[in-house]
């Protein structure tokens, strides 16, 4: 079981420095990043609660989605309600983290969580993210369904679509079960200029199938 979160390019120089993909709460203040998030949106997580341990705000945890292919990045790729206009998926690159069978082992046992939904939504449930909960509660349908757009019989359709995977602080890149995936060769040629400067040795692999086909 693969989760993803998508970055831009411009923000891999920092994240590779780090050693780590970080939560905004404790990324430093020196650090710019390029956000791709409505900043109403980003807001909204800083200001909403997370209900269960260890609690926080949803700022406190690395954000990953089981659908590769979410509503954010269609309108990153579109230009749809963004601020930064249109962004060549070319300039994007998935963390890819394989949950395996047990997700709180995958990640030393940092504690991780599992929502139903997009997580700022009044629908969303949180639970520890065991892999009995994630069956539980993810739809998983919906993640893998080519058409995922909200209908008059099924209104929550996206926000389901939109089910996270939120790690607690930090995961670190030397973590065996982190890997990099891209759209192109171009873009992987790239990245691996970037992680030589770095010397590290992080996976990457060409996956378009991630990505929305060009229109």
């Amino acid at each position: 079981m693969k989760v993803f979160h998508f970055t831009d390019f411009r923000n891999l120089d920092s994240i590779f420095r780090t050693g780590a993909l970080l939560s905004e709460a404790v990324l430093p203040r020196a650090i710019e990043v390029v956000r791709h998030v409505d900043s109403r949106v980003m807001e909204g997580r800083r200001n909403r609660a997370v209900p269960i341990e260890p609690g926080g705000e949803l700022t406190d945890y690395v954000p990953f989605y089981f659908a590769s292919k979410s509503p954010m990045l269609y309108r990153v790729a579109t230009g749809v309600n963004v601020t930064n206009g249109v962004t060549p998926q070319d300039n994007l690159a998935f963390f890819v983290l394989d949950l395996g069978d047990s997700p709180q082992g995958v990640l030393d046992s940092r504690q991780v969580l599992v929502t139903s939904g997009h997580a700022l939504s009044e629908f969303a449930e949180f639970r520890t993210a065991t892999r009995a909960n994630i069956e539980d509660l993810v739809d998983f349908e919906v993640i893998n369904a080519f058409m995922w757009r909200n209908t008059p019989e099924d209104p929550h359709r996206m926000h389901r679509r939109q089910a996270e995977i939120l790690v607690h602080r930090q995961v670190p890149l030397a973590s065996s079960f982190i890997s990099l995936a891209v759209n192109s060769e171009s873009a992987l040629n790239r990245i691996h200029d970037m992680l030589r400067n770095h010397e590290l040795d992080l996976q990457c692999r060409i996956e378009p199938d991630l990505f929305y086909p060009k229109r």
